[in-house]
């Protein structure tokens, strides 16, 4: 692989030369009194055992759970496996088939993705998290009340079938700025490396449940609702992130 392994990788494992070629690839520099002091923290903290309890029992430790676990409920609520379990479902005939929809937003993702690699350095954490959230948000937000106006009310809106497209796209360019990475990033910063594997394992298992729910309701919210509810969970998942992170 050409990526490195982290810096924590290589100092738990005793190599601290490879450590510190891993932080240059990574800076372009390193300087050995900080990696003394990432060396001395490491080992630190490899001397105390982390349990599934330790998570619970110290209050930095519970807070960084909360943090990383609320990201990722927000992260799975605000769309990424609903609209890849169902966006040929959702989305109308319009410019393209439902199909070539999906693929016009696969390509979109990933184009954002590599341009959220370039940002995710240049902007504070908070800052891209707000700023990715905010824009989703109101993406899906305004695609709830197309879907709402085309179910629910006697407006025509087959004129208008490339806009849940539109908003689609809006709101995958600012999801992966932000959303789909910045949770993975603030994982790894915030547990102690005795306890990252557990924090991680919980952050996984609340992820991959959240999709569960999410999907396993897809159409009994379409059927006793309607198709734009579902639309508004993904839209207000990412507005309450900012709020939770404001306070």
């Amino acid at each position: 692989m050409m990526i490195p392994e982290s810096p924590y990788y290589y100092l738990k494992k005793g190599q601290r030369e490879e450590a510190k070629e891993s932080i240059v690839w990574l800076k372009g520099k390193c300087n050995d009194d900080d990696l003394d002091i990432l060396q001395k923290k490491v080992e630190e903290q490899m001397e105390m055992k982390g349990s599934f309890l330790d998570i619970f029992k110290t209050p930095a430790c519970l807070k960084a759970f909360i943090i990383v676990e609320f990201l990722y409920a927000c992260q799975r609520f605000s769309g990424a496996t609903f609209l890849c379990a169902f966006a040929t479902v959702v989305i109308p005939e319009s410019w393209f088939s439902p199909a070539d929809s999906f693929m016009n937003l696969l390509i979109v993702w990933i184009i954002a993705s590599f341009l959220a690699s370039s940002l995710i350095d240049k902007f504070n954490r908070r800052t891209l998290l707000a700023i990715s959230c905010l824009g989703s948000g109101l993406a899906m937000c305004a695609a709830t009340v197309w879907y709402y106006l085309r179910d629910f009310t006697e407006i025509d809106t087959s004129n208008t079938n490339y806009l849940p497209l539109v908003f689609l796209v809006i709101s995958g360019v600012f999801y992966c700025i932000g959303i789909v990475s910045i949770p993975i990033i603030i994982q790894g910063e915030l547990f102690p490396v005795n306890l990252k594997s557990i924090g991680s394992a919980l952050a996984c298992i609340t992820a991959n449940l959240c999709s569960g729910i999410f999907t396993q309701f897809f159409y009994d919210i379409t059927n006793n609702i309607g198709m734009y509810f579902n639309f508004l969970i993904m839209g207000m998942a990412p507005l309450i992130c900012i709020v939770f992170f404001l306070l």
